[in-house]
């Protein structure tokens, strides 16, 4: 079985930080409390939206690197001075 989850890169640049507001945050959030991101990809949305939708809630994000996956409700969109403050906080 093959599983489609169809993304679209933005068409401006959006920043987000890690802050969450789940119940049980994963690991890595709880392990990068308030680092920064740029935000690579958001799922295509062409459910109506459908949260029960494969894809529906996630961020994928560029962190140290590397594309990490996140839930929507573990960041939030920040401008690019806040993202840059960030980085010179954090690195």
């Amino acid at each position: 079985m093959t599983l489609t989850i169809n993304t679209f890169k933005p068409k401006e640049k959006l920043y987000v930080r890690i802050f969450p507001s789940t119940l049980t945050p994963n690991s890595f959030v709880m392990n990068n409390l308030n680092r920064v991101a740029k935000v690579c990809a958001l799922p295509d949305d062409n459910s109506d939206g459908d949260e029960g939708t494969l894809g529906a809630g996630m961020v994928f994000i560029e962190f140290e690197d590397e594309i990490k996956v996140i839930n929507s409700k573990d960041v939030e969109f920040i401008t690019q001075k806040e993202y840059f403050e960030g980085k010179l906080k954090h690195g």
